[in-house]
C-alpha cells in the first residue's frame, strides 16, 4: 500500500501515513480554508488501509491548534478508526499536548468520551 505524506503549510498540518515505516502522525496547525476537502483523501486512505488487511494502527496526534471545521474532520477520522475496532482491528490513538495547553487536553477528553477508542494522553 502506498504511503500518504502531506507536508505542513501555515494552515494545514503535516500528515504521515506510512505503513512501511509503521508511522501514522498528524502534527502542526489545522485551519484549512476547506477542511473537508483537505481531510477527504486522508479518510479515504484510512479506509483503503483497513481494506488492505492490516490488523493494527497506532495514530499519533501532535496538533498545536485546530479550528472548528478541523475538529469535525478529526471527529470523522476517529469515527473511521472506531469502525476499525468494531471490525476487530487493534487501534491506539496517542494524543500529545503540552501540560499548559488546556484546549488540546480538553479536546482529548472530549474525543475520549465520544468514542470507545483507546486514546492515550501524553503530556509533553
Amino acid at each position: 500500500m502506498d504511503k500518504l505524506i502531506i507536508e505542513a503549510t501555515d494552515d494545514t498540518p503535516k500528515i504521515i501515513l506510512d505503513p512501511e515505516k509503521n508511522l501514522y502522525e498528524f502534527s502542526g496547525r489545522s485551519m484549512p480554508e476547506d477542511a473537508a476537502e483537505f481531510y477527504l483523501p486522508i479518510i479515504q486512505w484510512l479506509k483503503t488501509y483497513k481494506e488492505s488487511g492490516f490488523k493494527s494502527i497506532i495514530l499519533d496526534f501532535r496538533m498545536e491548534y485546530f479550528n472548528t471545521a478541523s475538529s469535525k474532520m478529526i471527529w470523522d477520522i476517529l469515527h473511521t478508526l472506531q469502525g476499525f475496532i468494531d471490525d476487530g482491528m487493534k487501534v491506539n490513538v496517542r494524543w500529545f499536548y503540552y501540560k499548559d495547553d488546556l484546549e488540546m487536553e480538553d479536546a482529548a477528553n472530549d474525543y475520549s468520551e465520544m468514542f470507545s477508542l483507546p486514546i492515550e494522553k501524553i503530556i509533553l
